[in-house]
């Protein structure tokens, strides 16, 4: 997709920033129902479940950012729900730039190791433990007693 210019190469919504004027606005937003048709919804359930839970993110727009990398989480087996009950109970989201506050303070639980998954035991087989000694059974005829004398 190509994007006009002045528009920051940070800026990572690919539609750029909102439009100001009603027509602009309008045509934004069908450009990005377009565009959610073509690639699919890369945030998955949280598109649709963030603005709900945090109604500070249905005006922000970098919402669909945040429900990306919140599906990238849960994809990775985070505890997505757990690290979002304790992000949001810190206090309530600014209502200016609501998703950044809400990743950095993600961001920080996860630097602590909260939500981080346990990682699950291997289905490989592992190798059984070696027996003593005395249970080895030994490579030398049976029939003999005593170190081979090399005759």
């Amino acid at each position: 997709m190509a994007r006009r210019g002045g528009i920051s190469p940070d800026d990572e919504r690919p539609t750029g920033p909102p439009q100001l004027s009603e027509a602009a606005a309008q045509h934004k937003r069908g450009l990005e129902a377009r565009l959610d048709q073509a690639i699919g919804n890369q945030g998955g359930n949280w598109t649709n479940l963030l603005p709900t839970l945090v109604p500070a993110l249905a005006r922000d727009p970098n919402q669909s950012q945040m429900a990306r990398r919140l599906y990238d989480l849960e994809r990775g087996g985070f505890a997505v729900h757990h690290l979002l009950n304790h992000a949001l109970a810190q206090g309530p989201l600014p209502d200016d730039h609501a998703a950044a506050a809400l990743w950095y303070r993600i961001a920080g639980l996860l630097s602590t190791g909260e939500g981080v998954p346990t990682p699950k035991p291997s289905p490989r087989r592992t190798s059984s433990p070696a027996r003593p000694e005395t249970e080895r059974r030994s490579t030398a005829n049976p029939h003999r007693n005593g170190p081979s004398r090399g005759r």
